[in-house]
This record gives structure tokens, C-alpha cells and sequence, in this order.
């Protein structure tokens, strides 16, 4: 079982560690000791069987640890992220992964325009994912074009280190015209599939994973055709 030990630091002091025993339960934490009016840096480090480890790739850029400015205000429970929202979007689903490998989550976040759910007719924009690392860096965005139906019922994208290499990958549908993170279009970029009711029931549909580190594409394969019901046929030829 992982437990894990908080250390405290100030102006360079070498950390004091204010926890009695390895903690094992919630995974918050409240340091009523510390005197206010300094800086403090908070250093969390995994306990397995027993013994302190570091936390990997900590050397390479602070990971394990935050500091806190002195007399930081507001406080707040979280950390504040800006986002590269396009024009006319807004924040849709997110999920988190460690993309480049550093030992850190990332944060991957789905933009939509016009979404629609699926008992809606109408046409929706071209839904986007986004990748930020948890100090507001902006990785890359992927368009996944007008051939993706917006809406809280598509594009379900999984992200998790699929090949086993320390990074994680992202999967997800994909379509004629999407465009992957280094500008690479998939499949026919001139094709709009949507009929009149801005549904997208007719053309080809893929299963693409991409490179989390830069959102590029690295294989594109054919997605399980997909079964429409007559009576929808019907409906969207009307």
C-alpha cells in the first residue's frame, strides 16, 4: 500500500517533515504550524513498503512539490489554469494524463461550439481537445472537424499510456477533415458529411491515437461501422 510523508521548507531551509506517520488516508492535507507572512514550499514524497522514495522525475522541474507565495491571495482549493478557449467555445469534458512523462499530470480538455445532444436535431461545430500542463502551458489542440458531432453524448476520448512507454496516448474518433496536433489533416479535408438536420449518419468514420507529448496522429485505422436504425434513415431524408 502508497502512503506518503509532507515535508515544509522556507527561504532554502532544509524541509521538516510534519506529519507523525506516513499518511494513508484522505489525500488532502492541513499545515496549522507554519507562521504566516513567509513562503513555503510543500514537498510530498511516497512511502512503498515501508520506505521514502522519490517521486519520479522530480529532478527535472520541481515535481513533488509547490510552493506557496507568501500571504497568497485568494486562497483557494484548486489550481487556476487559463485556457486558449476559441472564439465562440466553451470548456466542455476533460480528463488528465501524463503526456510527456515528467512524473506529472496533464490536463486534456474538449471545446465545443454548439453542442447537441442526440435527441436534437441541428448542426453543431467542429468539437477541439486541447492539452495544458498544470502551470497554464499550452500544448497542442486538435480540430476533430465538422465530421465530429458536437454534444455530451460523442466524442469520448480516452487518455492513458496505451503502449507503455511512460507517456500517454489519447484515442478517440475521428472523421474526414479532423486535423491532428501538427497540422495533419485525416482523411478527405474537403468532405462535410452532415445532412440537413445536422446529422452525421453516411461517410467514413476512424479510430485515430495520438502522441500526448504533441498531438500528432500516429495511427489511424477504420472505426466499427455504425448501425442506423430505418426509422432514422427516414427521419433524416425527410
Amino acid at each position: 500500500m502508497i502512503a506518503f510523508n509532507i515535508y515544509r521548507s522556507s527561504n532554502s531551509s532544509k524541509p521538516m517533515k510534519l506529519n507523525t506517520s506516513p499518511l494513508t488516508g484522505p489525500t488532502h492535507f492541513i499545515d496549522g504550524s507554519a507562521p504566516t507572512g513567509k513562503a513555503y514550499t510543500y514537498i510530498v514524497r511516497p512511502v512503498l513498503n515501508g520506505k521514502e522514495t522519490t517521486v519520479r522525475g522530480a529532478a527535472r522541474g520541481g515535481i513533488g512539490q509547490f510552493t506557496l507565495a507568501a500571504d497568497a491571495s485568494p486562497d483557494r482549493p484548486y489550481l487556476s489554469i487559463p485556457l486558449r478557449t476559441p472564439e465562440g467555445y466553451a470548456p466542455s469534458d476533460a480528463s488528465v494524463g501524463d503526456l510527456d512523462g515528467d512524473g506529472e499530470y496533464e490536463i486534456i480538455v474538449k471545446q465545443e461550439k454548439s453542442p447537441q445532444d442526440n435527441s436534437h436535431d441541428g448542426v453543431t461545430g467542429s468539437p477541439k481537445l486541447e492539452a495544458y500542463k498544470l502551470d497554464g502551458t499550452f500544448l497542442w489542440r486538435i480540430d476533430l472537424g465538422r465530421n465530429i458531432r458536437e454534444g455530451a453524448h460523442y466524442t469520448q476520448f480516452l487518455v492513458y499510456d496505451f503502449d507503455g512507454d511512460g507517456r500517454a496516448e489519447i484515442v478517440c474518433k475521428t472523421a474526414d477533415g479532423t486535423i491532428d496536433g501538427a497540422g495533419k489533416v485525416i482523411g478527405d479535408p474537403n468532405a462535410d458529411w452532415r445532412n440537413p438536420s445536422g446529422r452525421i449518419l453516411a461517410g467514413p468514420e476512424y479510430l485515430t491515437v495520438f502522441d500526448g507529448q504533441n498531438g500528432r496522429a500516429l495511427d489511424t485505422v477504420p472505426y466499427i461501422r455504425r448501425a442506423i436504425r430505418p426509422s432514422r434513415i427516414r427521419r433524416a431524408t425527410n
